[in-house]
């Protein structure tokens, strides 16, 4: 609510007071009758004004919350899938270094066993 809202109530609220107190107690007539009317309604107006202002306002705020509530799910959701492709990159990586060690092993195996048979035959 802002304060141009508010001082427009306050004004209507002392423009319809002011108008009811130079009546008094004695009927209105015609004229009279109608500056309460057109009071009433400037009163009126202000006060839907108000209200309008305060639920557009409230609207705003709860779609800004829910904007921010969807990215930090998003970065959340990012955040996952990222570790999870990087889990997923290293188990792959750790199966080709032991798959590599192995050929390495059975690759020295194999190399060292002919040496071993020639030695054997040479003596």
């Amino acid at each position: 609510m802002t304060a141009n809202t508010e001082q427009k109530i306050e004004s209507s609220k002392k423009k319809l007071e002011s108008l009811k107190s130079s009546i008094g107690e004695s009927a209105p007539g015609p004229q009279e009758r109608a500056k309460l009317r057109k009071a009433v309604k400037g009163l009126k107006r202000a006060q839907r004004r108000d209200k309008v202002g305060k639920t557009y306002k409230s609207k705003l705020e709860s779609q800004e919350a829910n904007r921010l509530k969807n990215i930090q799910k998003s970065e959340e959701k990012a955040a996952k899938k990222k570790a999870a492709e990087e889990t997923a990159l290293n188990a792959v990586a750790q199966e080709q270094a032991e798959q590599a060690a192995a050929t390495e092993d059975k690759a020295a195996t194999e190399d060292s066993a002919p040496k071993d048979k020639e030695a054997d035959q040479a003596s």
